[in-house]
């Protein structure tokens, strides 16, 4: 019998252990997991957003909400029945920190495009668009910041007048043509989101940032159904700058 005992308290001890390190490890693998659909979403909007690609209408069933932020703290609400294609999605988000038709104003880093996704990756049943109460939702900070200007070129100096002058003359033009048409897209993501009622919600503190460049012309979209001025990145064929 107290052989039995020993025993029974050893099994106890160890059970008593277990169950203690269970949530520990239960919560570094929900960490994990949303670390991974983080990351493979956030290849999938830079390449969405640099490539200026409006064609991908599957994106209306994961943004739920998008907000514009312009510099005098103005928001702009979209809920997710007021975009029904992708270029309203990619228009709204592509958001330039530099008025395209006002150019006598500078750049503005607070002008910025927000939205609500639910992940575009994940377990099937996450991807019905009824399961957004069960599905991962993070939020989404797009930034496009202005072309590098402040660089120039003085081509009356003697680097143009040598044997290379060609050579000089095209390395400046491609330059230029880098220098202008180059555009910083930052993505800010920060989860999981809880919706708390009334349109509120309420963001985690787990956070990360993506950087890429594009090289393409912002223009603006036409699409007069839509209330706001949307916008797109149409990338440049590299024979232009050669």
């Amino acid at each position: 019998m107290v052989e039995i005992a020993i025993a029974i308290a050893i099994v106890a001890f160890a059970l008593t252990a277990i169950i203690g390190v269970m949530p520990t490890g239960l919560q570094v693998q929900r960490e994990n997991r949303e670390g991974t659909i983080i990351n493979q979403d956030a290849q999938l909007w830079l390449e969405a957003i640099r490539n200026g690609q409006i064609y991908l209408d599957y994106l209306t069933n994961h943004v739920l909400l998008i907000q514009r932020i312009d510099a005098k703290n103005t928001r702009t609400f979209f809920a997710g029945k007021d975009f029904y294609a992708a270029h309203h999605i990619i228009g709204l988000l592509t958001y330039p920190q530099f008025p395209l038709l006002k150019t006598d104003l500078p750049p503005d880093s607070s002008r910025r495009a927000v939205a609500i996704v639910r992940a575009l990756t994940g377990t099937a049943a996450e991807q019905s668009p009824i399961a957004t109460n069960v599905a991962f939702l993070y939020q989404l900070t797009v930034q496009i910041a202005p072309p590098v200007t402040g660089y120039s070129w003085n081509t009356n100096t003697t680097e143009f007048q040598s044997v290379n002058k060609l050579v000089r003359q095209s390395n400046y033009l491609r330059t230029r043509t880098l220098q202008y048409y180059s555009h910083e897209i930052r993505l800010d993501f920060r989860w999981p989101v809880v919706w708390i009622g009334q349109g509120r919600y309420r963001v985690g503190r787990n956070h990360r940032v993506y950087r890429t460049l594009a090289l393409g012309v912002l223009s603006m979209l036409d699409a007069p159904e839509f209330p706001l001025e949307l916008y797109r990145i149409q990338p440049l064929r590299m024979g232009i700058i050669r």
